[in-house]
């Protein structure tokens, strides 16, 4: 049965721990996110929403998976690097001849 509460403090993640330091990992730093930082979400799966994540952020980022496992068929780990693109740098273009 539906009840009422006095308060609720998680209107800004889907976790009661909170969402993911995304400040941290997308700080610019190349960060390894093991298993266990990802609670229990793949890696591609995880991948993906770190690409999304940066790019609501108007950031870049680039993701590895690796330290594969050919045992149990798995990755180990995720590599993680975002950076804020210069809008003032020239873009480097292909000249003819």
């Amino acid at each position: 049965m539906a009840k009422t509460v006095k308060e609720f403090s998680h209107w800004n993640g889907n976790r009661p721990e909170g969402n993911y330091p995304w400040d941290e990992w997308l700080n610019g730093e190349v960060w390894v996110l093991t298993e266990k930082d990802l609670r229990k979400q793949d890696f591609v799966e995880m991948a993906r929403y770190v690409h999304k994540v940066a790019k609501m952020r108007g950031l870049s980022c680039r993701t590895k998976r690796w330290d594969w496992d050919e045992r149990s068929r798995t990755y180990n780990s995720l590599y993680v690097q975002a950076w804020k693109e210069d809008k003032n740098a020239k873009k480097s273009s292909k000249t003819s001849r």
